[in-house]
């Protein structure tokens, strides 16, 4: 339940050791749902996701069995240099070996077909399977779960509650997209909560979330699906599983286009680096065609909305470490024009950094004079020259963000 001062919640506590089960109210001026594709914030809330659930594949598509096993002696029966993943085929199953720590522990995803159960005997069919060799192994654990979900949630935000990671978007695990989706979804988050928790920012600034976050998940689980698709529906010819050099040419075919796939699933700068927020209320938008937003190839670009490009300093630093922990204003110029007027501009947004840097590859990096950089390092503003526009569209920013009610 949520008002205008706040939120209420009834938070159920399971029993311990210590105590036994009860619920306590919680108030907080602001809650935020990170509990899960269950989601109970969501219902809660009335907010379905939308998108494609339970699409099927040869792999990661429908139901899919989980097994943690020990099996020191892997390494030196595949007779191949380690690796963090192994995918495995044979005429009856497939799976997908993962390194835990190097030293024996794997995980191992096995799809599983119409009417295939997930019991312990079969569970030790299926490693002897994979592995193509019956060694000693130690079964930790197994569960089942189900692939072939591309879900975003309607909306990212209701009032004073938000929804992130899995609450608010749910991926088939391919490019280990679900995780940092959360983790991007927390950083444009926190540095909002704060300024709204200070009194420093309005509606304007809350809203602003949904706005961001929901294209970025949609780009995101699009990705994610993509790639599920790209091993998923991998059909080896029945000459891969013969013996003889027909079967030597198709098993390496097959294993030309696995690496051609890894690259393209696990090599990803774009998803991690590109994403961006053009169309944000918070950003002053640029006219012209942005950067392609390609999997496989980040291209700075310090366009509104986009990540803040990264340099090295003639004195070996990190622009980054230059920037503040709240908003951060580049002055890129070679002169000191408007640098009396720029002490007045710290009134318009809290916590502003002042950052003077007269290198001419960080100019050309930016392509600007001045530019304003968000506290989560994406660019909210760029401008040639210093003007009385200048100072108009930094204060239009402030004012969108909210920060002058």
């Amino acid at each position: 339940m949520q008002d205008d001062e706040g939120v209420t919640a009834l938070v159920s506590l399971a029993a311990t050791a210590d105590r036994e089960a009860h619920t306590r109210t919680v108030r907080a001026r602001y809650l935020i749902g990170c509990d899960g594709p269950r989601s109970s914030v969501r219902k809660a809330l009335n907010i379905r996701y939308d998108g494609v659930a339970g699409e099927k594949r040869e792999f990661m598509g429908g139901q899919m069995d989980a097994v943690y096993f020990y099996a020191p002696t892997l390494y030196s029966v595949t007779q191949r240099a380690p690796a963090w993943q192994y995918w495995t085929f044979s005429p009856t199953q497939r799976a997908l070996l993962i390194a835990i720590d190097g030293h024996g522990h794997f995980i191992m995803n096995i799809q599983l077909r119409d009417g295939e159960a997930a019991n312990p005997a079969a569970i030790r069919d299926r490693i002897v399977t994979a592995i193509g060799a019956d060694i000693p192994f130690e079964i930790k654990s197994n569960s089942s779960w189900t692939a072939g979900y591309a879900l975003v949630a309607e909306r990212f935000s209701a009032g004073r509650v938000f929804l992130a990671g899995d609450a608010a978007h749910l991926f088939t695990p391919t490019g280990g997209l679900g995780y940092n989706t959360g983790i991007e979804d927390a950083a444009n988050l926190a540095w909002k909560l704060e300024a709204l928790v200070k009194g420093h920012a309005g509606s304007a600034l809350a809203d602003s979330y949904h706005a961001e976050r929901h294209p970025a998940a949609l780009r995101n689980t699009e990705f994610a699906r993509k790639f599920a698709d790209s091993i998923g529906h991998i059909q080896p010819p029945a000459e891969t599983f013969i013996d003889g050099a027909q079967g030597d040419a198709m098993r390496e075919a097959v294993g030309q286009y696995l690496a051609f796939h890894a690259y393209h699933e696990f090599v990803i700068p774009g998803v991690h680096l590109g994403t961006r927020y053009e169309q944000s209320p918070l950003v002053r938008a640029e006219a012209g065609p942005s950067t392609p937003d390609s999997a496989n190839l980040y291209q700075a670009s310090a366009r509104p909305g986009h990540r803040a490009p990264h340099g090295w300093l003639q004195d070996g630093s990190s622009l980054y470490d230059k920037f503040g922990q709240g908003f951060t204003l580049l002055c890129l110029n070679r002169d000191n024009t408007g640098a009396v007027a720029l002490i007045d501009m710290r009134e318009l947004l809290p916590n502003l950094t002042l950052v003077h840097i007269r290198e001419d590859a960080i100019s050309d990096l930016y392509q600007a004079d001045f530019a304003l950089i968000r506290p989560d390092q994406h660019v909210a503003w760029r401008v040639y020259g210093f003007t009385d526009q200048y100072v108009s569209t930094m204060g239009g920013v402030g004012e969108r963000v909210g920060i002058l009610d």
